[in-house]
C-alpha cells in the first residue's frame, strides 16, 4: 500500500492510525513513506469495537464517547489515517471529521483491508450488501462519503501475502463462497433474522 500511496504524489506530514488494531500497518507506513508516526486519538477503551453493535444509532452514539482528537497532532497538517478497514463507513468517516475539527488542512484515508463489497454469511455483522459503503461504488465516491481527500485501500493479493497464504475466506471481498452456494439465500434470511432479534434484545 505504502507503493500506492506513494506513486499518488500527495504530500503528507503525519500518518496516524485509528486505534488500536490499526497501529502496526501505520508504523510500518510511516516508515515507508518517511514521515511522522504519531497518535492523534484518545481511545476509551471500555466502548468495545463499534462495528459490530446491532443499530447504527448504537454505533454512532458509541463513537461519539469512543474517540477524541489531539488537536496538537492534526493542526494545519496534511494527514493520512490509517485503520484495518471500512465496512460501513460510520468509523471512518467519524475519524476524519474529528481530524478536520482538530485542524488538519487535509485528510486522506488508508484501509489496510481491501474494499467490503460481499455479506457475510458466517457470522461478522454485515449481512447485506447495502450495509457496506463500498458495494456498488467507486472508489471515489466511497472517499466523497467519508468526507476525505483521497483514499487507498489494500489489494487481496497483498492482504494474502501479508498473512503468508492464500488459504483465506475472502468471500466478503470477491464474493466467492468456499461453502455451497446453493443455500446462500436462506443463510443470509437466517443472519437478517437473528440481527433484528439482538436489535429488539439491544433496545429493551
Amino acid at each position: 500500500m505504502g507503493e500506492r500511496v506513494r506513486e499518488a504524489n500527495i504530500d503528507i506530514d503525519v500518518v496516524v492510525p485509528v486505534p488500536s488494531t490499526a497501529r502496526p500497518a501505520a508504523i510500518s507506513l510511516a516508515k515507508t513513506l518517511g514521515v511522522n508516526y504519531e497518535e492523534g486519538f484518545v481511545k476509551q477503551d471500555y466502548i468495545g469495537r463499534t462495528f459490530i453493535m446491532p443499530t447504527q444509532r448504537s454505533r454512532q452514539k458509541a463513537l461519539i464517547r469512543k474517540l477524541a482528537p489531539v488537536s496538537s497532532v492534526f493542526k494545519d497538517k496534511s494527514v493520512l489515517l490509517v485503520d484495518d478497514s471500512i465496512v460501513r463507513g460510520t468509523v471512518s468517516k467519524r475519524v476524519v471529521t474529528l481530524a478536520r475539527w482538530a485542524g488538519a488542512k487535509r485528510v486522506y484515508f488508508a484501509s489496510t483491508y481491501p474494499p467490503i463489497r460481499h455479506p457475510c454469511l458466517y457470522g461478522v455483522d454485515f449481512p447485506t450488501q447495502e450495509q457496506l459503503i463500498a458495494f456498488d461504488k467507486p472508489l471515489t465516491k466511497v472517499a466523497e462519503e467519508i468526507d476525505a481527500d483521497g483514499l487507498f485501500y489494500n489489494d487481496v493479493h497483498a492482504l494474502n501475502t501479508s498473512v503468508g497464504t492464500d488459504d483465506l475466506c475472502n468471500a466478503c471481498l470477491t464474493g466467492v463462497y468456499p461453502t455451497e452456494t446453493q443455500g446462500k439465500e436462506e443463510l443470509q434470511n437466517l443472519r437478517q433474522q437473528d440481527l433484528a432479534e439482538l436489535e429488539i434484545a439491544w433496545k429493551s
